[in-house]
This record gives C-alpha cells, structure tokens and sequence, in this order.
C-alpha cells in the first residue's frame, strides 16, 4: 500500500474514531444510558480511545516529513 493510500484509510478511520469517542463521551458526561447499545458504553470509549490513539500515531508518522519540514528549527 502506498503513503497516499494509507493516508486516506488513516484520515478516514481518524474521523469515524473521533466521531464515536465525542459521542461516547457526551453519553458518558451527561449519563446517559442508550438503550440500543449492547456492550457497556464506557468500554467503547475505553477502547475506542486506544484505537484513536493508535490511529494518531500512524497518522504522525505517515506525516513526518512533513512534521520535519514545517517544525524543523531554523
């Protein structure tokens, strides 16, 4: 797979995690308790945050040069 390819999977599986730990996490502040989910909702945040932290890592380091270029001292 190639970097542009990996970067489109990476920014797309970022959105989708993200999209679902802010939404597991307002259910989470404002206690409340859906109905239609059947796994405990703090685990998919618990474990929906390994994933987005993961995910972000790969993202870093598909962009590295990146990082390097624009961060570089000068």
């Amino acid at each position: 797979m190639n970097i542009a390819k990996a970067m489109k999977w990476s920014n797309g599986l970022l959105f989708i995690s993200a999209v679902i730990q802010t939404l597991t996490g307002a259910l989470l502040f404002f206690n409340i308790d859906p109905v239609i989910i059947v796994v405990n909702n703090s685990d998919i945040h618990k474990y929906n945050g390994a994933l987005l932290a993961a995910l972000t890592l790969f993202h870093i380091s598909l962009n590295w040069s990146w990082f390097k270029a624009h961060y570089k001292p000068r």
